[in-house]
């Protein structure tokens, strides 16, 4: 823009300068024409008196001539008159002459004067033309190249309106898009923020909802331990009772005064060998031929309750909710049957029952509450082993319990199988009353009234 502001500003001071340029041509040649015209003039007025001045001297002698044929044809002598008028008349006559000789040589003067001031202003305006043309030319280059700027300027300024449109549509575009980015990055924030609540919000759920699976967890666990407790104390107090009728039909048959027995017993669990004296009861061998007296009943699979008319009746099972479905459930295990009374397998039962219990102090008479009847291989599974999947770390019911070892889908035999290879040991049912295909165990109850047998015995 400023390149164009200059060139439009040389252009007009050319113009002005050619302008001025071709007035003062027009002028000098106006003043030519004047002074042509004024020499004219004078010209004209010289050539007048010059003519004026010859027409006297004709007319003077003209007179002069007439003045002489008078004097000729006059009386009077020509002496007297003719000599003094004609002296005087020539002197009149040389004056004039004179007079006109030196006026015509001041007009040849003037007039070479003037030839000369006409050759000068004529070469003058011969230069005044030619500088003219000059200037006449350089102003139409001038025109010519004030139309091209102007042409140019105004291509240029279409370029600029045209640049400053494309300008104002990009800043509005960038505007535009600036503000769709700051409306973006807002959203952004407001979803990041919503997203912070949000994992906030499922954090604390997540937390709550731990806490109340595990609260439930717990009551479930709670109510499954007071169900096992109170299957546990059952079972334990049928189990005193089987026993204690066992120990009666017994003794009423051959009482047996309490000798002292050595035995000893092997700890499986801690395998080491201890020796003991312990008040043991002496059953003899009793003859074969006898009737053997019926075995204590069979004891119910642990895989259903006992039976109502032999529980408590004051004690009530709470309303346990049904187990849930991502836990598995203990498998059970029927209990060996018991060796007929009166062999050496139940002479070896009894002392396993017996030996098998751990003592707390080797020279005293009482028991631990552990025995062997907690072995979960014999009777089956003692208390069930749950295994949760939605746990992070991996519990102990992921390792295979010692029931588990014992089912029957794995080739392991049961301890019945390990019996006196002499004799065929028959089922609890062979041995049963003979009136009763499967005695009550209430006609077995007070056997062992002063023993205690240990929780576990199951």
């Amino acid at each position: 823009m400023k390149l164009e502001v200059a060139a439009n500003a040389a252009d007009r001071r050319e113009r002005r300068r050619a302008e001025r340029e071709a007035q003062q041509a027009r002028r000098a040649e106006r003043e030519l024409i004047r002074e042509q015209r004024r020499e004219r003039r004078e010209r004209s007025e010289a050539r007048k008196a010059h003519s004026r001045d010859l027409e006297r001297v004709i007319a003077a002698l003209q007179h002069h001539s007439r003045s002489r044929s008078s004097s000729r044809r006059s009386p009077i002598t020509p002496t007297t008159r003719s000599g003094i008028g004609l002296e005087e008349e020539l002197e009149r006559l040389k004056f004039a002459l004179a007079e006109s000789e030196k006026d015509s040589e001041g007009l040849r003067t003037k007039l070479r004067d003037l030839t000369d001031r006409l050759d000068i202003e004529s070469k003058r305006a011969n230069k005044a033309e030619a500088r003219y043309r000059e200037y006449t030319q350089q102003l139409r280059s001038a025109e010519i190249a004030k139309k091209k700027a102007e042409a140019d300027a105004t291509r240029e300024s279409e370029e600029s309106a045209r640049l400053k449109i494309i300008y104002e549509t990009a800043r509005a575009q960038q505007e535009h898009i600036q503000q769709e980015l700051d409306a973006l990055q807002q959203e952004r924030d407001e979803a990041e923020q919503l997203a912070a609540d949000a994992r906030t919000k499922a954090r604390k759920f997540h937390e709550e909802l731990i806490a109340a699976q595990a609260r439930e967890e717990g009551r479930r666990e709670g109510r499954r331990e007071a169900r096992r407790e109170h299957k546990h104390r059952h079972r334990e107090k049928e189990k005193e009772k089987v026993v204690e009728r066992i120990i009666e039909r017994i003794q009423p048959e051959q009482p047996t005064p309490p000798v002292v027995t050595e035995s000893v017993v092997y700890d499986e669990e801690e395998g080491t060998t201890s020796q003991r004296t312990t008040p043991r009861a002496l059953t003899p061998e009793l003859p074969q031929e006898r009737t053997p007296p019926p075995p204590p009943p069979i004891i119910p699979p642990q895989n259903y309750s006992p039976i109502d008319h032999h529980s408590e009746p004051d004690t009530e099972l709470p309303d346990l909710p049904d187990p849930p479905q991502g836990i598995q459930m203990p498998e059970v295990i029927d209990p060996a049957p018991l060796p007929p009374i009166g062999g050496s397998a139940w002479s070896n039962l009894r002392n396993k029952i017996g030996g098998k219990l751990k003592r707390t102090n080797s020279r005293s008479d009482s028991y631990s509450q552990d025995s062997y009847l907690d072995d979960p291989g014999m009777y089956g599974a003692g208390r069930p082993t749950y295994s949760t999947s939605n746990r992070d770390n991996p519990s102990r019911s992921d390792v295979l319990s010692r029931s588990q070892f014992a089912s029957p889908d794995r080739d392991i035999p049961s301890r019945s199988h390990y019996g006196h290879p002499d004799r065929d040991i028959p089922s609890r049912s062979h041995y049963s009353h003979v009136e009763r295909d499967q005695p009550s165990r209430s006609q077995y109850t007070g056997i062992f009234p002063h023993r205690h047998l240990p929780r576990s015995f199951l």
